[in-house]
C-alpha cells in the first residue's frame, strides 16, 4: 500500500482489505485466460512506518500486534553494516534455526493471547 496520496476512504478500503486477507483462510487466484482456483492463504504481514498510526485498529482486534520500534539506531550506518555482515554468514541461519527450534513455545502460549502494547491502545 502506498500511503502517499490516499484520501481517508481510501484508507479505509485498505485497510478493510487488509484485514480480510489476514483472516481468510483461502485465496482466489485469478490467472489470465484460466479459470480461478481457490488455493490455501498462509501469508503474514507486516506493515512498516514512519506514521504513528499505519492503519485502523479498533477496540477487540485480534488480528493485528503493533510494536513501536526503538530508533537508538536510527543513523547507525556501522551498526547495520555490520548486522549485515552477520546475517550473510554461512552459518547464521543454522544457527538460528538451531536456536529458535531449542525454544520450548508452545508451553504458555495461546495463539489469540496477542499482546496489548500501548501503541496499539493508542492506535485504538
Amino acid at each position: 500500500m502506498n500511503e502517499t496520496g490516499m484520501a481517508s476512504d481510501e484508507w479505509h478500503k485498505a485497510n478493510d482489505h487488509l484485514k480480510f486477507l489476514i483472516t481468510e483462510d483461502y485465496i482466489s487466484i485469478e490467472r489470465k485466460d484460466l479459470e480461478s482456483q481457490e488455493c490455501g492463504h498462509y501469508s503474514g504481514f507486516m506493515i512498516l512506518s514512519n506514521h504513528d498510526s499505519p492503519i485502523q485498529v479498533k477496540e477487540g482486534d485480534g488480528r493485528i500486534v503493533c510494536l513501536d520500534v526503538s530508533a537508538r539506531c536510527k543513523g547507525n550506518f556501522q551498526y547495520f553494516k555490520r548486522l549485515g555482515e552477520i546475517l550473510d554468514h554461512s552459518n547464521t541461519l543454522g544457527s538460528f534455526m538451531t536456536y529458535l527450534l531449542s525454544l520450548d513455545i508452545l508451553k504458555d502460549w495461546h495463539p489469540c493471547d496477542l499482546p496489548v502494547t500501548k501503541m496499539k491502545t493508542e492506535m485504538m
